[in-house]
């Protein structure tokens, strides 16, 4: 009821058909921000890297499942956006942190004790997005091996983990910039992820192929 004449119209109902967002709302609230667990779910969906369990495979609400089971701390069994966290973090685009060690997840030594975060709740900034959406290609080695400007004027501002991402995001034209800036720390609502996941799919439908032979083969 919401988006009717928004910006980002288009883009939302393309993903809502895809049951990438719920379909079961009847106000989308494009300018609110968006979870990481709801960008996991949106990306996963999206990608086809996911496929939801249907009402016979759920688990039954008596039957105990084992704390183990689960990748992170703060994700238990029964988080309903768990199938998607899990799959995000099985492709390799998303990770938790030992909030003890800070230690990313995946990394080793991983202590055994380790506290495992997702933060399914924490907003996802553009750094974190771009990131995944580079790594979901598979290009982050792509990235200079020595010293490099990323382009924007805010570069000094980008953490040093982003900095791949947002230079190759920029190389391969993934986001658009905002009047030069990458705004590494801007929180992203439903509609930037909505037209950023949306652009991401008709990068792979046009451009990916050229991009692949020219940057990768050829590098």
């Amino acid at each position: 009821r919401d988006i009717g004449g928004h910006y980002a119209e288009e883009a939302i109902r393309f993903l809502g058909s895809l049951n990438a967002f719920p379909a079961t709302v009847t106000t989308f609230g494009p300018d609110l921000p968006v979870s990481r667990a709801e960008f996991a779910r949106a990306l996963t969906v999206a990608l086809g890297y996911v496929n939801e369990p249907t009402v016979q495979e759920r688990r039954p609400s008596f039957q105990r499942v084992d704390r183990q089971q689960t990748l992170f701390t703060d994700v238990g069994p029964d988080h309903p956006y768990r199938t998607y966290i899990e799959s995000a973090y099985n492709k390799g685009l998303m990770a938790g942190v030992d909030i003890e060690h800070y230690i990313p997840l995946g990394m080793e030594p991983r202590p055994e004790s380790a506290n495992i975060q997702f933060r399914p709740d924490a907003t996802i900034t553009r750094a974190e997005a771009m990131t995944i959406l580079v790594k979901a290609l598979g290009f982050e080695h792509l990235a200079p091996l020595q010293q490099y400007g990323t382009g924007y004027i805010d570069d000094t501002a980008i953490p040093l983990w982003a900095r791949n991402a947002a230079y190759l995001s920029r190389e391969l034209g993934l986001v658009q910039d905002v009047a030069g800036y990458f705004q590494p720390h801007r929180e992203l609502t439903k509609a930037d992820t909505a037209i950023l996941i949306n652009d991401f799919i008709d990068y792979l439908r046009t451009q990916l192929r050229y991009d692949y032979r020219e940057r990768v083969l050829n590098y």
